[in-house]
């Protein structure tokens, strides 16, 4: 995990572009003398993370098949239920222990507040030239309620970066 205060503009390819600007929203508001702040406790889990999960998983075939499947071009009620099944194979697989821990172990740090909100920081969104605003979803993982179980949170947001809409509009913007 990368805590706030380590991410910048120059983190962007490691965590995405939302990590990297709330990083330095993050120096700004420490130099501001209480003026204003940004959530505390606040952290970045790296793209290799999710890139290990997709390995470990056998998703990345799946993504491969879905990006070369060229019926899927043509026919987009075929394509939004190829892309439903990806994002419940993301959802079901399970997430890294390892990684869970550390992020359970970073909420469970934080002092007085006892969940997380989980949101999408890709490298393609919060760009100059594509914002991406409102393609990816959120999710609020809680530690101690089994209603909203972290590793479901990180998953649920890992797999919104395949939702029909955020799929269609990196398509039409020529995002890879």
């Amino acid at each position: 995990l990368v805590v706030l205060s380590g991410l910048g503009r120059e983190a962007l390819p490691r965590v995405g572009a939302k990590a990297a600007n709330f990083g330095e929203l993050a120096k700004l508001a420490s130099r501001s003398n209480g003026a204003w702040k940004v959530p505390e406790g606040g952290f970045a889990i790296p793209f290799a993370s999710y890139l290990d999960h997709m390995r470990r998983n056998g998703l990345e075939k799946g993504v491969e098949r879905l990006l070369l499947d060229g019926s899927l071009r043509n026919d987009a009620v075929k394509r939004r239920a190829a892309l439903a099944d990806l994002q419940s194979k993301i959802v079901a697989a399970p997430v890294d222990p390892f990684l869970l821990a550390d992020v359970v172990a970073a909420i469970r740090a934080n002092g007085k507040y006892t969940r997380m909100r989980f949101r999408s920081s890709t490298n393609a969104e919060d760009l100059a030239e594509f914002d991406g605003a409102g393609l990816y979803s959120s999710y609020t993982g809680d530690p101690a309620d089994p209603k909203k179980p972290v590793a479901e949170a990180i998953a649920r947001t890992w797999a919104s970066l395949w939702s029909f809409r955020a799929y269609e509009e990196r398509e039409y913007y020529g995002i890879d």
